[in-house]
């Protein structure tokens, strides 16, 4: 009985712990103490090696679990300025800590002939986080499910055990490497050491001259150091494309020798995007791909659902952008699209203007066969995204009148339910 207990006491002291790794050499004790101090800590320290030197990963035990939680569900953190990872203390991992952290797969298994079905699964760990996929192997007896947040398969191993129904089940985590594998697939991605030599070619291809300006060099060092850990798959985050380094060093060239002098100021490069604004001009573009067609009429419908809402008698509105150009992620789905515009609300009262914006983003998304797209609306508030639908549509009908009609109606709910999020984080609301 006694053991029990002291390894009950364990596991509740690990519930109330977190690591902190990639600190900056110049973070503290009170560092850390002070980047939570809203919290209740028990105890916090950054281990040190030979002469003193830190270890750039701290420990912190909060006085309870509510506050690591409460830390947890904040996915980006920055102490001294520093990104840094942050992830629960969990105990017989079965390797060494750095191996296992930031992992976002679970591997459940079944034993004594049990079996359980899928909707079973998914109802049981759904409670811990977003599931991105759950396949199964050896006859219903092993599962595997993948998360959006590593926390969440964290959390599972530190509540174990696990018992869905009267079926004992057995979880440990997974692969590390195996969902960002089957989400690159469409597009080449950046390993770590082989495609070093098309890096530079990349690099190369640029034709970047440092002696133009005394500052560039050192500006690309500085941003490819602190980024070049999301580029090869940092926990938590897709590895980049070759594509998509590209273009991140070219918006920093451009940024630091502008191509001509009216792009040198915020002013100069404002009126150009207006210059270049007018939806008549855009086409929707999407990936050459089976559902251009569809991804098309979903548009067209989108950017006459947008106009007719300002055409309506709304005149202290504005869309920034108005049309709907589709971009497609190359490490999502690919018959899955969106689209980021601007709603800007303008209200005077005498001498006073008061302006509001938010980000509206139009989804659209296409069944494999192409038979059937849904279309929603959402935006992003206190970390989440809330999402509306708006309805699924045979990709054969003529749906435009009726999104027209509905997004209005869809978008007044969206705003609703942005407003709810937002005071509910309003003391006394």
């Amino acid at each position: 009985m006694a053991s029990n207990n002291t390894e009950e006491a364990k596991i509740e002291e690990h519930k109330r712990k977190l690591f902190i790794q990639h600190l900056s050499s110049e973070t503290t004790e009170q560092s850390l103490r002070r980047y939570f101090s809203d919290y209740a800590i028990d105890w916090a320290a950054i281990p040190k090696i030979d002469k003193g030197h830190s270890r750039l990963h701290g420990i912190v035990t909060f006085a309870n679990k509510a506050s690591v939680d409460a830390v947890m569900k904040k996915r980006d953190h920055r102490i001294d300025g520093k990104e840094v990872f942050i992830h629960r203390s969990v105990p017989n991992q079965g390797s060494s800590l750095k191996n296992n952290c930031g992992i976002q797969q679970l591997i459940v298994s079944i034993s004594n002939n049990r079996t359980l079905t899928g909707t079973a699964i998914q109802e049981y760990f759904k409670a811990y986080g977003t599931i991105v996929r759950i396949d199964c192997s050896n006859d219903g007896k092993d599962w595997t499910i993948d998360f959006d947040y590593y926390d969440s398969v964290d959390r599972i191993l530190l509540d174990c055990p696990h018992c869905i129904g009267d079926v004992d089940v057995e979880v440990k985590k997974g692969n590390r490497r195996s969902l960002m594998q089957e989400k690159t697939t469409i597009t080449e991605s950046i390993p770590r050491k082989s495609s070093l030599k098309q890096v530079k070619m990349k690099l190369n291809a640029l034709h970047l001259d440092t002696r133009r300006t005394a500052t560039l060099g050192d500006q690309l060092k500085k941003y490819l150091l602190n980024t070049f850990d999301r580029a090869f798959g940092y926990p938590g985050h897709h590895p980049w494309t070759l594509d998509d380094l590209e273009c991140r060093l070219k918006s920093i060239l451009h940024l630091l020798i502008p191509v001509e002098p009216k792009l040198d100021a915020v002013d100069g490069i404002i009126q150009e995007l207006i210059s270049i604004s007018d939806p008549s001009t855009v086409t929707s573009t999407v990936m050459d791909n089976v559902y251009d067609e569809k991804f098309e009429k979903a548009s067209q419908t989108f950017y006459q659902a947008k106009k007719h809402f300002i055409d309506s008698g709304r005149n202290q509105y504005e869309w920034s952008y108005g049309c709907c150009t589709w971009i497609h992620h190359p490490q999502k789905s690919i018959n899955e699209c969106y689209n980021d515009d601007i709603l800007t609300y303008h209200s005077s009262r005498g001498r006073t203007t008061t302006t509001y914006s938010i980000i509206v983003r139009c989804l659209a998304k296409c069944s494999e066969e192409g038979r059937v797209i849904a279309l929603s609306i959402s935006s992003d508030v206190n970390g989440r995204t809330i999402e509306i639908p708006i309805g699924e549509y045979s990709t054969a009908q003529d749906y435009h009148k009726d999104v027209v009609e509905l997004f209005q109606v869809e978008l007044k709910n969206l705003l609703l339910a942005v407003y709810i999020e937002r005071t509910s984080l309003i003391p006394g609301s």
